[in-house]
């Protein structure tokens, strides 16, 4: 029990670390402030697309690095299972997503028409908005690949070389 709520600390770091990027790295499009309101031409709409991706880029590094730190714990062998890990590895790497996503639209841009102080011909950003679930989707998925490098930097290695109980094994009988 102490090892996942360990795990779900890391989640929550990640998530908190992740939507402090996305908030700095994102380019939100502009509005511009007209007589009539507040207007946005074809191309600042493409770069409502780029804070999406921007979020998908910083979910899948963010989560490949948490499914490492959990893929860790798993192959300590302390988790409750395989499978409970893996079903835990993607809950909470979905909810460090979701965790990044809320935080990185409080600390990015302000929704534009809250904005005061503004004349007409001006320029506001949007706010970040994610508005696919499919952007979230990254997250358990690179939290998976995560898991899957560590498996495989573990092939090869014999269960005495991790630190597991080494009777029986070939490797480890004395001749």
């Amino acid at each position: 029990m102490r090892r996942l709520v360990l795990v779900a600390v890391v989640a929550a770091i990640v998530g908190v670390a992740a939507g402090g990027v996305w908030a700095a790295v994102a380019e939100p499009a502009d509005w511009t402030v007209t007589e009539r309101g507040l207007a946005m031409g074809e191309d600042a709409a493409r770069e409502l697309f780029g804070v999406v991706v921007a979020f998908m880029v910083v979910g899948l590094v963010a989560s490949t690095l948490f499914g490492v730190v959990a893929g860790l714990v798993i192959r300590a062998g302390r988790f409750g299972g395989q499978a409970t890990a893996l079903v835990a590895t993607g809950v909470l790497a979905t909810g460090a997503g979701l965790l990044a996503w809320q935080l990185g639209q409080a600390w990015g841009p302000p929704d534009p028409a809250a904005v005061t102080g503004v004349g007409v011909g001006d320029l506001v950003p949007a706010e970040l908005v994610v508005d696919t679930w499919a952007a979230f989707l990254v997250w358990p998925v690179g939290a998976f690949a995560g898991v899957f490098l560590v498996a495989l930097s573990a092939r090869g290695t014999s269960a005495g070389d991790r630190g597991q109980d080494p009777v029986g094994q070939a490797d480890q009988v004395v001749g």
